[in-house]
């Protein structure tokens, strides 16, 4: 009896163990796999009759941020189709600089020459396998040795149907730029000295300058004094219409309506009369106008000696009119109308004198009483 319990016993217990130990090893690795993050491992390749991947690194080993070309060239069956990635901006610790996805890409330069084209993918091989090309121009800022992480790809075959893989890693070193025999920086070179230029030319455009202010300043105050509104009786010892009586007689004596020259010589009469007008009336003809002249000779407030009688103001009027004609609308006066002007011309000086002869008493008498 007692044997049979002992063995009718030991069944259950070791059932018991039996069925504990699976679920504490279960256990054990669920927890295991929960405390250790999962890594992912790229997918193969699909498994295509022919089909191969290529990577390279151009070049493999370059320096602290030197672009990097890793060229990838899948090699298809007839019919299938390649759906590169376009990867982010950082992979790791690559930094991406440039993506090609392909079918097709750039053509390495050659010196001295245009760019080439875009190498295209190339025509079916006799084993039916097509080519499919890709590339992306990658960066590291920091040495060691590197692998360059497998990327995963979508390839459809002909009846559209799609599969997934990736691409093998690729092993890239990277070197410092500076020589393994001297890792201290350069000093820095001295700076260049520049010549001066010369301080003489600064003393002339200095000089320059000054001269055009006192130029210009001159020039001012000359034209101011040339326009005033009224010009006052002018007293000196050569009387300006003798002065003008003698300047018209040596006009006459100079020929120039006889050498042809007559605008020439109606130029000088216009402005020997404007004088003679201007010391006989008192009034303003430097750059004036015959009607601004004659509007001014028959103005009582003029400022002046007064206004001049019917006959002189009409004498003044014709002949700065017929000077006007010559001068400005070409007119070829005849030598009869040349004798009337001249005669006119005395006229008006004579005209002046009478004018002035009045004042000009009355001014003796005045400096004559003590």
């Amino acid at each position: 009896m007692m044997a049979m319990k002992r063995s009718g016993e030991n069944p259950f217990r070791q059932r018991s163990h039996r069925l504990c130990v699976p679920i504490l090893a279960a256990l054990a690795l669920s927890l295991l796999a929960e405390a250790v993050p999962a890594q992912q491992v790229p997918a193969p390749a699909p498994s295509l009759p022919g089909a191969e991947i290529k990577v390279q690194a151009h070049p493999s080993e370059a320096t602290v941020g030197d672009p990097i070309q890793i060229d990838f060239d899948f090699s298809l069956p007839r019919g299938y189709r390649l759906q590169f990635p376009q990867p982010p901006g950082q992979i790791g610790d690559f930094s991406v600089l440039e993506t090609y996805p392909g079918p097709d890409i750039p053509a390495p330069p050659v010196k001295g020459k245009a760019a080439l084209p875009s190498q295209a993918p190339a025509e079916p091989e006799p084993s039916g396998l097509t080519h499919h090309r890709a590339r992306i121009v990658v960066a590291l800022y920091k040495t060691g040795d590197f692998d360059f992480p497998a990327l995963p790809f979508v390839l459809r075959n002909p009846e559209g149907k799609e599969s997934q893989g990736s691409t093998p890693e690729v092993k890239i070193r990277i070197t410092s730029v500076l020589a393994k025999n001297d890792l201290n920086l350069l000093d820095l070179k001295k700076q260049a000295d520049i010549e001066e230029p010369s301080r003489w030319l600064l003393w002339i455009a200095l000089g320059a300058g000054t001269l055009a202010a006192v130029l210009l300043v001159w020039w001012w105050i000359r034209r101011r004094r040339r326009s005033p509104t009224s010009v006052p009786l002018i007293h000196s010892e050569v009387d300006p219409l003798d002065q003008a009586e003698a300047d018209l007689r040596a006009l006459i004596g100079s020929s120039l309506q006889e050498k042809g020259a007559v605008k020439k010589f109606y130029i000088r009469l216009s402005d020997i009369m404007k004088g003679a007008v201007e010391a006989g009336y008192g009034i303003q003809t430097v750059e004036k106008t015959t009607m601004e002249i004659v509007a001014a000779l028959g103005t009582p407030s003029a400022g002046g000696a007064g206004v001049p009688e019917a006959a002189a103001l009409d004498r003044i009027e014709f002949l700065l009119l017929a000077c006007d004609m010559v001068k400005f609308a070409r007119y070829l006066p005849s030598p009869s109308e040349l004798e009337e002007v001249i005669k006119e011309a005395f006229l008006i000086i004579g005209d002046c004198r009478a004018r002035r002869a009045p004042e000009m008493s009355a001014a003796t008498s005045a400096s004559g009483v003590s």
